[in-house]
């Protein structure tokens, strides 16, 4: 190294710099010998020694402004320990700040220190490093925790899923001792000449299906068969007046004469300490308003097999001389598979004698006869052709053809027989459905002659292509083919029936689980 001095106190004072610097003060060799004999021109070269050495350093283009800030701040500190004038302050720490300043009192070779510029590639290098670092155990401490939730999850999961296994096997368990306990007590009870009572325990009842005026219908469950029924209930604190006891009883009298396909099946009926239930046959596929409500119109080929139906309905009904007196909508039920309408509701429907006048007045308004308004009495059968009418009119139509907003005023429409015929049908379904409108009851179109209409019997191709919901396939246009007593009896002995015992109840038109157990087979296995 080259040949120079440099005085004890100058040592120190550099020794003391690189203690309280926090970054790194090389001294290298100058490149040309310096000797500063007065204060003045120690002052004037160490301040051109910096701006010389230090004026690239600034201006460097790898260096970043945090740096470049710094380097200033080092250059500003340096000039101002190389001024006589001013005295000695560092902003960096408390101890630089209370350090006397001492000035060589000799001539000294002073050496030129050159602070370079920091590496500044390498610290970003280190900074990313340990922050990449950092992120990584940070996202290994995260994939172990969602690993850990994974697993408890579906650990928790298949706990679970085996929990509810084994609840249904309970449940199921349970649903079949009691089961062999109602088979074994009918059983007993055949053996014994007196047939068991129905209770409430014989059918698992579940959700409300609807509301009517003397109660509710709910889904239930025939246990032995494992096949849903209607429950329709009502609360005996509300049949205690002769009237209304005379209506439950005589709807269950009714449907009790009628078996038909196409009329919903009483099955049996029984009673607990609170409610008489009447349990009915089960069609999961709502009412005929539903679906006219949802498509807004039925198409006229589609019509054909619901009316057509419909006409059997109401035949079986006046065949056993009853009136039904509230055909609509409402109450044309339609079966889970849509292949089968089925009557319902005889709330109001009574039996009559031929040739004999009625005088009540029941029925909905927008459905009503004229004859029935007129409060005059009138001939029982045909009020159920003027409903007839109305409904084909609403299901080709999606509409009621009368209708007011009072129902003075709907009264007179009906009387006038006044309602307008939309162009959208066809002239044979406008011919049938006036046909069936007439004012005059003993004009109007007869079951018989309905069959037999050009409407119902005219060619049905493209019936598959304009149908957008499955075939209504009963009536007289399709015939069912039902399973043979035979067959049903074969079933019920396989349950332990005794097929002597079955015969006899249905001989003899008994209502009991027996038999409601025969029918429900009956009409599981109709097609």
């Amino acid at each position: 190294m080259g040949d120079y001095k440099i005085s004890p106190s100058r040592a120190k004072k550099q020794e003391h710099i690189r203690k309280t610097s926090k970054d790194i003060i090389i001294i290298q060799k100058p490149k040309s010998k310096t000797r500063l004999s007065t204060p003045e021109n120690l002052k004037n070269s160490s301040s051109s020694n910096f701006q010389s050495n230090f004026g690239n350093s600034l201006h460097s283009k790898f260096l970043e402004p945090k740096y470049i800030q710094l380097l200033a701040k080092y250059l500003a500190a340096g000039s101002r320990q190389n001024s006589p004038q001013e005295p000695r302050y560092s902003p960096k720490t408390r101890r630089e700040k209370k350090t006397p300043h001492r000035r060589a009192a000799s001539n000294v070779e002073s050496p030129v220190v050159i602070r370079p510029s920091l590496d500044t590639g390498r610290i970003i290098t280190l900074e990313k490093d340990s922050t990449s670092q950092e992120q990584t155990l940070k996202n290994e401490q995260k994939r172990t925790s969602n690993n850990d939730k994974k697993c408890a999850h579906s650990s928790s999961a298949k706990s679970l899923g085996s929990f509810s296994n084994f609840e249904t096997m309970r449940k199921e368990q349970e649903e079949q001792t009691k089961k062999d306990i109602i088979l074994h007590s009918i059983l007993n009870s055949i053996k014994t000449g007196n047939l068991i009572a129905t209770n409430a325990n014989f059918y698992l009842i579940g959700k409300q299906l609807g509301k009517g005026a003397f109660g509710k219908v709910y889904l239930g469950l025939h246990r032995l068969t494992g096949l849903k029924v209607a429950i329709k209930t009502i609360d005996k604190s509300i049949i205690l007046d002769d009237r209304t006891r005379r209506k439950v009883f005589q709807e269950v009298y009714v449907m009790k004469k009628i078996f038909h396909q196409n009329v919903i099946r009483l099955l049996e009926v029984f009673e607990s300490s609170k409610h008489l239930m009447i349990v009915l046959e089960y069609s999961g596929g709502g009412d005929l308003l539903q679906l006219v409500k949802t498509r807004g119109s039925l198409t006229e080929l589609e019509g054909k097999h619901i009316f057509s139906q419909l006409i059997e309905a109401i035949q079986a009904c006046h065949t056993k001389n009853i009136i039904h007196r509230d055909v609509k909508l409402d109450n044309i039920l339609i079966t889970t598979d849509f292949t089968c309408i089925k009557l319902c509701d005889f709330g109001v429907s009574r039996s009559v004698k031929p040739g004999e006048k009625i005088y009540d007045q029941c029925g909905t308004p927008a459905y009503l006869a004229p004859e029935i308004i007129a409060d005059r009495g009138y001939d029982p059968f045909y009020v159920d052709i003027w409903s007839m009418g109305v409904l084909l009119y609403a299901i080709l139509t999606g509409t009621v053809p009368f209708r007011a907003k009072t129902l003075p005023e709907l009264h007179k429409l009906i009387l006038r027989c006044k309602y307008d015929m939309p162009d959208c049908l066809s002239l044979k379904a406008q011919d049938l459905i006036r046909r069936m409108l007439n004012p005059i009851p003993h004009m109007r179109i007869s079951l018989e002659e309905m069959k037999i209409h050009p409407w119902l019997n005219e060619d049905g191709e493209g019936f598959m292509e304009d149908s957008v919901i499955p075939r209504f396939v009963g009536g007289f246009m399709c015939s069912y083919r039902k399973a043979t007593e035979k067959e049903i009896l074969m079933k019920m002995k396989d349950m332990g029936f005794p097929c002597e015992f079955v015969y006899q109840s249905l001989k003899f038109r008994e209502i009991n689980h027996v038999t409601a157990t025969y029918y429900l087979l009956e009409i599981s296995t109709t097609i």
